[in-house]
């Protein structure tokens, strides 16, 4: 392997310090033995099938989306680390872990705290780091995490690429820098993989990053990517395409939910079972000339979610008028009809570490499990704000005074204003005579979400919740206790033991509430065991907090 050493002392002047050996041509997981865990720190291109040639396994933690990613430009600094998550995912067995900045395809560059925190878990365990650095065209400050202390240094392979800096991957030449005891594994493995680069390639490798040093290459070419990437940030400015800023490298990830592929777009065959990310990168490349990949290519399966474009794929058709407002069915039966939607279902318990990776902000504390968070499913919400504008209505319409305020109405009214301003639905609705009216969409396919998933996916996370109906008088008044509408589970629910104490705790008899529950005991003991009640929750959830 002496043919490997003379370009590679060159490189090591910028990017090493003397005291590194630097070898050609990574194989950075030549430490990694069977069955040894490997951690790869975020999404990545190519890292899990690296990992499985090796037969090791392997655990993700992805990066979190900025959480108003969907609908604005936000930085690739946004995407966050979940470091409870990835603490948790360590065990004494890991061996390895991978960390890329600047990150592909995000273009996040990590920041020295990031990075410090990363090293001193790595430290912590003694876990080998891979820093992959090759898309290391960044535009803001950037920290080799192997400079930031001995310890760490001594733990780490930083991976350059000769081929990402000189546009030439074709070459596939790269290095990797890292101290001797670390090194020695890379060289044999190296030797068995490919054997050597060969010379002439290693020379002009050494030769280009000698010229760049001195003929201002860097930030030339640093400026001019920088140039492009600006290029298309703009266009997809101007179309009202969300897209995170990248800080380094030169990948720009976008949110392409705006973008519609026409009905009926054939694709090849190899294509048909892949995502809409896939359709779309074929469309995109054959209409237009534009080159992208996929997203959900660098996610394991089990984060591919985190990569896929809401199911937005269900062809339902509109109808002017349904069972809930034709006029085949009496304003009674209709009213019956929406007074029968419940939307108790969409109060959902969902663990602190769900909620991180769905990028949602801490909620109120479950009150069964101080490790869950209190949400609730926003389409259930609006579906509520449509539940009370027609009891609203149909009381005003029925001559009687409505039970629901006017400010409740008014909320609802600039919820939906706002969630259809939010939506921008572009679809034109075509028009047809109706007597001296328009009857517009009627019948016309409309590319829906599955509101069946949306159900099931909450109904799996039920936080036991019933909601009061405030739109009829003389239902719901056993619910005497805010807590005890975190009661109604399901059979078998986890939560039942700690439901039957909190009920024994406050000698609450609520076997039937439609028939007033609480019957067992004078208004003077309901307001003293609810307030006793509510102080001993109360002292829980804190101390839970």
């Amino acid at each position: 392997m002496g043919d490997a050493g003379l370009p590679e002392i060159r490189v090591a002047r910028r990017f090493a310090k003397n005291k590194q050996d630097v070898w050609s041509l990574i194989n950075e997981l030549a430490a990694a033995s069977p069955l040894q865990p490997v951690v790869n720190m975020s999404q990545g291109f190519l890292y899990l099938d690296d990992i499985k040639m090796t037969g090791a396994s392997f655990k993700c933690v992805p990066l979190h989306p900025p959480i108003k990613g969907e609908t604005e430009v936000c930085s690739s600094s946004d995407w966050t680390i979940n470091f409870q998550r990835l603490e948790e995912t360590i065990t004494p067995q890991t061996k390895m872990l991978i960390v890329n900045s600047p990150h592909n395809p995000t273009g996040k560059v990590y920041s020295r705290a990031e990075l410090q925190h990363i090293g001193d878990l790595c430290v912590r365990y003694n876990i080998i780091i891979v820093s992959d650095e090759v898309y290391d065209l960044d535009y803001t400050p950037f920290t080799h995490i192997a400079t930031l202390s001995p310890e760490i240094e001594r733990l780490t392979f930083t991976v350059g690429s000769v081929g990402k800096d000189f546009y030439c991957t074709g070459w596939r030449i790269g290095w990797v820098i890292g101290l001797a005891h670390l090194i020695d594994h890379v060289a044999v493995a190296h030797l068995r993989i490919c054997y050597c680069t060969p010379n002439p390639l290693q020379e002009a490798a050494a030769v280009a990053y000698e010229q760049a040093l001195i003929n201002g290459f860097w930030p030339k070419t640093r400026a001019d990517m920088r140039s492009k990437i600006d290029r298309f940030c703009e266009a997809f400015e101007e179309l009202g395409i969300p897209y995170s800023n990248p800080q380094g490298g030169y990948f720009v990830l976008a949110n392409m939910a705006k973008v519609r592929i026409p009905e009926n777009y054939r694709f090849p065959a190899k294509l048909l079972d892949r995502g809409r990310d896939f359709h779309l990168a074929y469309f995109l490349i054959m209409e237009f000339g534009i080159a992208s990949i996929p997203p959900s290519a660098f996610y394991s399966p089990e984060d591919e979610h985190l990569a896929k474009l809401p199911n937005n794929e269900l062809e339902i058709p509109f109808h002017y008028a349904t069972e809930y407002s034709d006029d085949e069915h009496s304003y009674e039966e209709k009213d019956a009809l929406w007074n029968a939607i419940d939307i108790s279902e969409g109060f959902v318990a969902i663990t602190h570490e769900e909620a991180d990776k769905l990028g949602l902000p801490r909620s109120k504390v479950f009150p069964w499990d101080a490790n869950k968070g209190m949400y609730v499913s926003h389409g259930h919400h609006a579906l509520h704000c449509t539940v009370l504008l027609h009891a609203y209505t149909y009381d005003a319409h029925m001559g009687k005074k409505p039970l629901v305020s006017y400010h409740h109405i008014e909320h609802c009214l600039d919820l939906l204003r706002q969630d259809i301003i939010c939506d921008a639905n572009d679809l034109m609705d075509f028009t047809k005579d109706h007597g001296d009216q328009f009857l517009t969409g009627e019948n016309q396919p409309r590319k829906c979400r599955d509101w069946g998933k949306l159900r099931k996916w909450v109904q799996e996370r039920t936080a036991c919740y019933k909601t009061v109906n405030i739109t009829r008088a003389g239902e719901d008044h056993g619910i005497a206790h805010q807590l005890d509408r975190y009661t109604y589970c399901p059979p078998g629910s986890p939560y039942e033991p700690l439901i039957k104490a909190f009920k024994d705790l406050g000698r609450v008899n609520t076997g039937n509430l439609a028939e007033g529950g609480w019957s067992e005991l004078t208004p003077e003991q309901i307001a003293a065991d609810a307030k006793a009640v509510e102080e001993h929750n109360n002292a829980i959830l804190n101390d839970a907090m």
